[in-house]
C-alpha cells in the first residue's frame, strides 16, 4: 500500500518541466502574455523561465551587438535544455528579425537538445516582391526546423499561412489569446446599475481624471509602427469636428529600427490639427481601463498585422 505522502511525492516527480524562452519583465505584450501564462501553468507543471530578447538585455545592461546576441542564444539554449520541453515565444524582432545573418533563432534551435514548441505571435511576410519572397523562404526554413515539433497559432489567419509555408497541419494548434476583463477605478465602477446615463457620466469622469477636454475621443492602441496605419488615421481625422481628439495609446516600439515614429512625430508637429492629437507613450495595466472608458471609439487602421494583443485587450 502506498501512503498519501508517497503518492504526492511520485506525483511531484512526474511533473513535466517546461522551459519558456520569451521576452519577460519588460514593457512588451509578449512579456505580459508569458507572465500570465506561466503563472497559470505553474499550478500544473514545473517551469524554467529563460528571458530573451533585446529589451531583456537592455534591462539587464547587457551588450546586444550581433556577435553577443549569438552568445545569448547559445546560453539560452543551454539553460532551456535542462527542461523536458522547450516553449519558444516567437516574434521575429525578439530574434534579430529575419535577416539571414542577424537572426538568432537558427542558432537557438540548433543548440537545443530537447524538442521545442513555438507560439507564433507574428509572421513577417510583407514587403516588395523580392523582400516578401525572401521572408517567406526564411520563415519556412525556421518554422519547419527539425527541433520544432509543434506550433501554436492564435488565429486561423496565422494557421493558414503556416500551412502555406509548408508546416504540416497536424503540427498546428489554434489557441486564441485571452484577454482579462479590465477593472475600472473604484470612482467609476461603483455607480450602481449600468445605464446609458451612467456610462456617459463615467466617460466624463474618466476624461476629467485624465485631463482631457473634448467632445469626442477616438483611440488607437499599441506601439507606433508603420503597419498599424497611424498615418492613415491622422489623414482620416481632418473631416471630424474640432472638438474631436485622436488619442494614440502607446509609444515607439523599442525594437523598431525604422524612422517611422520620428517621421510621424515630425509630421504631426507641422500639421495644422496637431492640437487634436495626444500620444500617451506606454500605458500601465492599471491606467489602461481609464483610457478605454474615456473613448467613444477604438479604431484599428492596420495595413497588415498578424495579431494585436493591445487591441484584443
Amino acid at each position: 500500500m502506498v501512503s498519501e505522502s508517497s503518492k504526492d511525492g511520485r506525483r511531484s516527480m512526474e511533473r513535466i518541466c517546461v522551459s519558456f524562452i520569451t521576452s519577460y519583465d519588460v514593457n512588451c505584450g509578449i512579456a505580459r502574455y508569458s507572465a500570465e501564462l506561466i503563472s497559470e501553468l505553474r499550478k500544473f507543471i514545473d517551469i524554467i523561465v529563460v528571458p530573451f530578447g533585446p529589451q531583456v538585455w537592455q534591462r539587464l545592461c547587457l551588450p546586444s551587438d550581433i556577435r553577443t546576441q549569438r552568445k545569448h542564444a547559445i546560453e539560452a539554449a543551454t539553460v532551456a535544455s535542462f527542461a523536458d520541453l522547450v516553449h519558444i515565444q516567437f516574434q521575429p524582432q525578439l530574434f534579430g528579425g529575419l535577416h539571414p545573418i542577424k537572426c538568432t533563432l537558427p542558432i537557438l534551435l540548433k543548440r537545443l537538445s530537447k524538442p521545442a514548441i513555438l507560439t507564433v505571435h507574428e509572421l513577417d511576410i510583407y514587403g516588395n516582391l523580392a523582400t516578401a519572397t525572401l521572408k517567406l523562404l526564411i520563415n519556412a526554413w525556421l518554422l519547419r526546423h527539425k527541433t520544432v515539433k509543434h506550433i501554436i497559432a492564435h488565429n486561423r489567419f496565422t494557421a493558414r499561412w503556416l500551412t502555406r509555408l509548408g508546416v504540416e497541419p497536424r503540427k498546428i494548434s489554434i489557441i486564441p489569446m485571452w484577454a482579462q476583463k479590465p477593472s475600472l477605478p473604484k470612482e467609476l465602477s461603483q455607480r450602481g446599475a449600468v445605464t446609458v446615463e451612467a456610462i456617459a457620466e463615467a466617460k466624463l469622469q474618466a476624461r476629467k481624471m485624465l485631463g482631457l477636454n473634448c467632445k469626442h475621443a477616438i483611440g488607437i492602441f499599441g506601439f507606433i509602427v508603420k503597419r498599424r496605419g497611424h498615418h492613415l488615421l491622422l489623414k482620416a481625422l481632418e473631416p471630424f469636428p474640432d472638438e474631436t481628439l485622436l488619442i494614440v495609446i502607446g509609444g515607439k516600439h523599442p525594437l523598431d529600427t525604422t524612422d517611422y515614429y520620428e517621421a510621424l512625430i515630425e509630421w504631426i508637429n507641422k500639421w495644422r490639427f496637431r492640437d487634436r492629437v495626444i500620444i500617451t507613450g506606454f500605458v500601465s495595466d492599471e491606467i489602461l481601463p481609464l483610457w478605454l472608458c474615456a473613448l467613444d471609439f477604438v479604431v484599428a487602421p492596420f495595413t497588415h498585422l498578424t495579431e494585436s494583443a493591445s487591441l484584443l485587450r
